[in-house]
């Protein structure tokens, strides 16, 4: 742009609607750096915009050879911790072909945020992204992936570990239910034993009781046939 008050506007436009510039769009490499430079800084760009903002950065460094002026402006405006899951994902597929990027502090420490967040999220990224997700791998740096499934094997070993520990506290809560229910079935069965054991003792008794009365009856009626 020649007119500087038109560079001005366009830059403005260009950060209020910077989610409508996608990281393949054209626009992309057409921007001169001191222009991108002007929508990066931009106080059009709203808070929630930033996470986007970041990847344009990362895949306007992979398209263009920056001198270090430009690159230390660009580079202010990259907010590590608000990198979500998805923005990870396209993050680390532009970083692994930018052959710099681990020479540049700020992409290094992106790059691991990134890998970090994959693997936070990586059964939810393998349930839902997964053609997305696996097929960045073959271009991530070695010792990168080594440790993103170094971390993942950890995560399935500690899910195992704890599944098998909760496997057991159930098999012993179940073997603890099954003998307080069978105690409970011996208390039950001791109480209906004496229960019955002292309704059959007075079912004797008074069994004996009218044996003994029916006797002195019988004894009494005797007495009273022989006096005829």
């Amino acid at each position: 742009f020649e007119d500087e008050r038109i560079r001005v506007l366009a830059a403005k436009l260009c950060a209020r609607e910077i989610q409508s510039i996608d990281m393949d769009s054209p626009l992309l490499e057409q921007f001169k750096p001191d222009f991108f430079a002007q929508i990066v800084a931009s106080s059009e760009i709203k808070e929630e915009s930033k996470c986007h903002l970041t990847i344009l950065i990362a895949k306007y460094f992979s398209l263009h050879k920056l001198d270090e002026a430009i690159l230390g402006e660009l580079l202010k405006h990259v907010e590590v911790p608000r990198i979500d899951q998805l923005s990870a994902l396209k993050l680390l597929k532009i970083l692994s072909g930018f052959k710099k990027a681990q020479e540049i502090e700020t992409f290094d420490k992106l790059q691991r945020r990134c890998a970090n967040i994959l693997t936070e999220n990586w059964f939810d990224l393998r349930e839902n992204h997964r053609e997305e997700m696996f097929s960045i791998f073959p271009f991530l740096h070695p010792r990168l992936l080594t440790g993103i499934f170094d971390v993942i094997d950890h995560q399935y070993m500690v899910q195992h570990y704890e599944s098998m520990s909760l496997q057991s506290r159930l098999v012993k809560r179940y073997r603890a239910q099954i003998t307080e229910a069978h105690h409970l079935r011996e208390r039950e069965v001791s109480i209906l034993r004496k229960e019955l054991e002292d309704r059959t003792s007075e079912m004797l008794a008074i069994q004996q009781s009218l044996e003994e009365k029916l006797g002195r009856v019988n004894d009494s009626l005797n007495r009273r046939t022989v006096r005829s």
